[in-house]
This record gives C-alpha cells, structure tokens and sequence, in this order.
C-alpha cells in the first residue's frame, strides 16, 4: 500500500456509515420510488375516468340531453371515493404516532376490534364468532394492535360476505404471544401468501380495496418487533396471526 492509499479516507466510511447502512436506506429509497409509482398509478385511472365524465357531461348538457349527466356524475362520486378511501389509507400508513401505551390483556384488544366491526353492519352480521382464549396469556403492550386486529377482522368479515364463521385464538408460544383469525371466507391461493402484505396488492373485487391494510399491519408488527403470517385456511378460508415477542411488550397478569 502506497501513501495515496493510506491518506485517502475509506470510501465506506466517508460520511460515517457503513456500507451495509447505506445499502439499506438505498433499498428504502428504491421501495418509497415503487411505492410512489403505484400511488401515481392509483390515483391516475380514477382521475382520468372523472376527466372523462366531466368531458362529457358538458357536451350532454350543450346538446339538452338532461338525464345522462346524472349517471355520470354518479360514477365521478365513485372515483372521489376511491381516492378518498386510498388517501385515508396512505395516511395511515405512514403514521407512527397515536398509539397506546398501556398493557391490555389481548382478548380486550380483540373484543373492541370485534364490537367495532359488528357495528359497521346493517342488518347485523351473520358471523358467529368462537373465542378459545388461552390461560395465562400476559398483557400486551396495546400500541396500535387495536388497529391491526381491526383490519383482520374486516378482512374476515368481508371474505365471508358477513356470513360464516370466525375462530379467533389466543396463545403463548416460542417467547410470543400470538392471535389468530381462521375464518370460512373465499380464502386466497398459497402463491399469494408473500404478495397479500405487499402494498395496493388485493384479492378484493375492483373498488372494493386499496390493497394497503395488511400492509400497513405488517409495517406497524415490524415496528414492535414482531410479525404478521397469513396462510389459506384448510377446509377453505384464511388464517392469519400475529405474533407478539414477550421481551418489551408483554407484562404478566397479577393473578392476586
């Protein structure tokens, strides 16, 4: 090694971090760059249609036709709200604030998430609902699982038409505490276990969802350290749960 090579600064640590820290928030560059590109995407199919309508609706109302307007007018309604339930979920996807600190005992977190989902349906739903909640389950740190049991629920709600039934399970296994949701719904294919996690990907009916929800799940159980697994239901339907690690974000029930 020559003097050059000894005097000049290590490429690597340049600006103080490692090359494998650099690779990373390059990585995160190139997931927000892909991201943005399917929110661009998202958002430019319903405002192209709305342009469109608008389009002609003026030229229906210069020749005096009255009624088709109404009906297109309509369908603009349909794109605003589409955009707006996407808005919605954006934000929340990018939200790290408001969560709860406490530690809750999971079956309360799930029976709130239950009661919030139920109330969404008119007529009541038809979904019957069997808890097997395990014993000596420690409390949770809440944080924003409320919102994560929130989504499944739906999800399974959904997936069943409102009709069918969902298993919900408490556990303590490996150092975590986990939750799972089976349900008897229209389920998804194994191939689609890795893809239903990743953004604007839905197995829903056009104009039914953003495809953001379990994601957003995902991001908020990696943030504690923990994980979401969904898997097709045997039988029929899906499972998902999540897993909770212990360290940090259980504390155990005062049995006194």
């Amino acid at each position: 090694m020559n003097a050059d090579d000894r005097s000049r600064p290590d490429v690597e640590n340049r600006d103080g971090r490692s090359l494998e820290d650099r690779l990373a928030e390059a990585e995160r560059l190139a997931s927000l760059g892909r991201l943005m590109a399917r929110v661009a995407h998202e958002l430019n199919d319903p405002l192209d249609g709305m342009l469109r309508y608008v389009n002609m609706s003026i030229r229906c109302l210069r020749d005096g036709q009255a009624d088709r307007p109404v009906e297109y007018l309509r369908r603009c309604r349909e794109a605003l709200i589409r955009m707006a339930q996407l808005s919605g979920q954006l934000l929340e996807f990018s939200r790290r604030s408001h969560s709860r600190a406490e530690f809750v005992n999971p079956e309360v977190l799930v029976e709130e998430a239950l009661r919030g989902i139920e109330m969404r349906f008119t007529p009541p739903a038809a979904v019957k609902v069997v808890r097997d909640y395990g014993r000596d389950v420690p409390e949770i740190r809440a944080g924003n699982l409320y919102q994560v049991f929130s989504n499944i629920i739906k999800n399974a709600f959904d997936a069943m038409d409102a009709e069918g039934e969902l298993v919900v399970t408490t556990r303590v296994e490996d150092k975590m505490v986990t939750v799972a949701f089976a349900d008897t719904g229209c389920g998804f294919a194994e191939d689609d276990a890795e893809r239903i996690f990743e953004p604007f990907f839905t197995t829903k009916p056009d104009g039914q969802g953003t495809g953001l929800g379990l994601a957003i799940c995902r991001e908020i159980m990696e943030r504690c350290g923990g994980k979401i697994i969904g898997r097709p239901r045997e039988g029929g339907g899906s499972v998902f749960t999540v897993c909770i690690p212990m360290t940090g974000n259980t504390r155990a029930v005062d049995s006194r």
